[in-house]
């Protein structure tokens, strides 16, 4: 049988910690998980223009991405304050977009052949793990150094940027760019960062609350007395399970002791529940 008790707000709190999930995915499975591999290029003459409701370049790859309007968006968000030639960043540039590290050292230099590996929120959590990240096309691998830059394996050569918060892996390098794009078969590691919500709950009892017990095959049936068999010199009731109910009386969770917990009448106890989500 049961027994009801109000919490108070303070009873109630909540906590959060992050877990980091590894994750390597090949290409084969991109679209399983959301994994998108888009192509960007620009140099050339090409005019956009609108037919038949649709916005057409002459850069159609063929799946609904159109190369140089990427490649524009990938400059305009992620490139535009940085040198051209050095791959710095200007401090006196009049753009205001998206920087994924403070440091000034740190260079983004952008090519006229791109690709970009984008990773959905759903798997990559409050952002990429710096450090973690890795692309592996053929025999290269390229390798982020924590600090936003993308390095091929074996050698200091920057071959493209990883924006962590963002999902984005973009590889800049024109030689492995077009390796990819005629051959996109990769496989992407890295470790996410999940964030999980713990609910604490915590259940005062005080030394005179719940001394009995509800359970009709220990009371007598005349009086409601606890039956003589079962009492002895004292009696106390073990707690065995918790539930937790909303303001509308609807059970929503249940916690189950490792064993029963007998009801102290001296002292308070506190029975802590812990919900992940």
């Amino acid at each position: 049988m049961s027994a009801w008790k109000n919490l108070n707000q303070q009873d109630v709190y909540t906590t959060t910690y992050i877990a980091r999930k590894s994750w390597s995915i090949s290409s084969q499975s991109f679209e399983e998980y959301g994994i998108q591999i888009l192509y960007g290029e620009t140099g050339s003459n090409r005019e956009f223009y609108l037919g038949g409701g649709t916005l057409y370049s002459g850069s159609n790859i063929g799946n609904g991405e159109y190369q140089e309007l990427v490649y524009n968006s990938l400059q305009q968000l992620y490139y535009r304050s940085f040198d051209s030639s050095s791959g710095l960043l200007e401090s006196t540039s009049s753009y205001d977009h998206y920087l994924d590290t403070t440091l000034s050292s740190s260079t983004r230099l952008l090519n006229n052949h791109v690709v970009i590996v984008s990773i959905p929120r759903n798997i990559t959590g409050t952002h990429l793990q710096p450090g973690t990240v890795e692309i592996i096309s053929g025999s290269s691998k390229f390798i982020d150094n924590s600090e936003g830059q993308l390095t091929l394996s074996g050698s200091t050569q920057n071959v493209g940027n990883v924006f962590y918060s963002h999902g984005l892996v973009v590889i800049t390098d024109e030689n492995q760019s077009t390796l990819i794009k005629n051959n996109p078969s990769l496989v992407a590691n890295w470790k996410a960062n999940l964030p999980i919500y713990t609910y604490n709950y915590n259940i005062k009892l005080a030394d005179y609350e719940f001394n009995t017990t509800l359970n009709p095959t220990a009371l007598s049936g005349s009086t409601g007395d606890i039956l003589p068999n079962i009492t002895g010199s004292a009696f106390q009731p073990y707690i065995t399970s918790v539930g937790l109910y909303n303001g509308s009386n609807e059970l929503i969770a249940v916690g189950k002791l490792t064993q029963p917990l007998p009801k102290s009448s001296n002292t308070e106890t506190t029975i802590q529940i812990k919900l992940d989500l």
